[in-house]
């Protein structure tokens, strides 16, 4: 049916049918870009947050070892009294 639909319309038609796929993939093909790059964006922020978030449980780790570390001092500081 298409096919004789297009052999009807000459080379004309097929060059206006032609025309519009090519228009509507680089359209999608457009948006799939975007689209991308949206999420390469995304996923570098989410990756940012996630050092950070690291970074921030280095920090604790480090300041929770320093009071333990503290606090054993202080008790064997009682105990040698």
């Amino acid at each position: 049916m298409k096919f004789q639909l297009l052999r009807e319309m000459g080379t004309d038609g097929r060059d206006v049918v032609t025309h519009g796929i090519e228009h509507e993939l680089t359209l999608r093909l457009e948006r799939a870009s975007d689209l991308s790059e949206r999420a390469k964006r995304a996923n570098d922020a989410a990756q940012h947050e996630i050092d950070r978030a690291l970074q921030i449980a280095d920090e604790l780790r480090g300041v929770s070892s320093e009071s333990e570390s503290r606090a054993d001092g202080l008790r064997r500081s009682r105990r040698g009294r």
